[in-house]
């Protein structure tokens, strides 16, 4: 995967030339705070491992991170809104008082990365989609989404430590094993 990654970000980087990059470079500078919490959290209990950028299907679709831990599966949307407001509240996410389709996404993303690990793995493997907003100047939280959990980055490793162990040893060792296998994401 990471041999593909130059390519694709090469991509990515080229299909946004529009708006200067703008928008790309945001995103990936949002991913890359991510990764280093994720880093943190590695640094502090080796159990937790990661992936940055899993391209997923055929297409050109990726998810950001996933994580993976004695505490759970977890898939992350990282979204990057310098200064801007945001507000979640049960189904709905706006920034600056604009709705996205984040919600729906994450929860896409975590059904998805739950069928492929499944399918490699040979027993059920549960995900929990996160949105991690980077960035952002307010962030309000009046209701948290059904299924999925908005964590700012800071809190992304206290968060993620928090969790009691619920994948035995040998379960997880599959799951970290099978997951850094790019086919398992283009079934």
């Amino acid at each position: 995967m990471r041999r593909e990654a130059p390519r694709r970000r090469l991509f990515a980087a080229r299909a946004s030339q529009n708006d200067d990059g703008g928008s790309w470079r945001a995103g990936a500078a949002g991913e890359e705070a991510v990764a280093r919490r994720l880093g943190m959290l590695r640094a502090v209990d080796y159990r937790w491992g990661y992936l940055n950028s899993v391209p997923v299907g055929s297409r050109e679709a990726d998810i950001d991170h996933v994580v993976m831990g004695p505490g759970g599966v977890f898939t992350i949307n990282t979204k990057h809104h310098r200064g801007a407001s945001l507000w979640v509240t049960g189904g709905t996410f706006l920034v600056n008082g604009a709705k996205q389709p984040y919600i729906r996404a994450s929860r896409f993303e975590g059904e998805r990365a739950a069928r492929l690990l499944s399918r490699a793995c040979g027993f059920q493997v549960p995900v929990t989609p996160l949105i991690v907003p980077v960035g952002c100047r307010k962030l309000t939280i009046r209701e948290d989404p059904d299924g999925v959990s908005v964590v700012t980055p800071e809190k992304l490793p206290i968060w993620l430590g928090k969790h009691p162990d619920v994948i035995p040893p040998q379960q997880l060792r599959i799951i970290l094993e099978r997951a850094r296998i790019s086919t398992t994401w283009t079934r």
